[in-house]
């Protein structure tokens, strides 16, 4: 991923084609509404869902009420990777942040595809790997980096994944992302947005200097983009 314009690899539209139209045959487009589309913890999964637009976060509840991000899926990955595993249900939270749309597939569907469809499986096995990555990056960035390195590889990170420099977001939601309080995250990102990297108006953040904003972020943005693309951005 670079500093002009780097997306994530997609994770369906690199299959074979004729494996790409056997699985499409069976999506349902939905759109990814923010706070309205959520996958509680514990239930089980009726659909797996593939992020054509938008980004999705995985979020974990203390008994406090406290939430923050393990993770999060755009176009790269899929939600349902409890059923994938067959060990469904989810222990998290999976809440739209950034809209967008998805293709969705009953999980019958989706488990007889993956023993089909070789590539298809392939690729699912190796994001899955990338998956597990961010995870471990995330937990050991929200041990050891400070809320401003974090935030500014959180928006690196989602803005490859929509693939534009600017896109909806609140500060609650950053807040309750990065595990640290709203007004803390106003300071940090006024902080950004006074120093020339990003600008944030009527909801909108947009990033204004992605090579700025990349020398702000941890070390585990780089780590995590550069994994998911080894893996993914393969030969067709």
């Amino acid at each position: 991923m670079t500093s002009q314009g780097g997306t994530s690899p997609n994770l369906l539209l690199a299959l074979p084609a004729a494996e790409f139209e056997h699985l499409a045959a069976h999506l349902e487009t939905i759109p990814l509404v923010p706070q309205r589309f959520v996958l509680r913890a514990g239930e089980h999964l009726s659909h797996v869902y593939f992020p054509y637009s938008g980004v999705v976060s995985l979020l974990v509840t203390m008994r406090t009420g406290a939430t923050v991000e393990v993770a999060n899926v755009g176009r790269e990955g899929m939600l349902g990777i409890s059923v994938l595993l067959e060990a469904d249900p989810p222990p998290y939270d999976m809440v739209c942040q950034i809209p967008g749309e998805a293709g969705r597939l009953r999980t019958g569907t989706f488990l007889r595809l993956a023993e089909q469809l070789p590539t298809f499986r392939r690729r699912m096995k190796r994001w899955e790997l990338g998956f597990l990555n961010e995870i471990a990056r995330t937990a050991a960035c929200n041990r050891l980096h400070s809320v401003e390195q974090r935030l500014a590889r959180w928006l690196l990170l989602s803005r490859d994944r929509v693939g534009a420099d600017a896109f909806p977001i609140t500060h609650e939601s950053l807040a309750n992302m990065l595990g640290s309080r709203r007004p803390f995250v106003t300071r940090v990102a006024l902080r950004l947005q006074q120093a020339g990297l990003i600008q944030y108006a009527r909801g909108t953040l947009r990033i204004l200097d992605v090579r700025g904003l990349e020398a702000v972020a941890c070390e585990d943005y780089r780590a995590t983009a550069h994994e998911y693309t080894r893996l993914l951005r393969q030969p067709r």
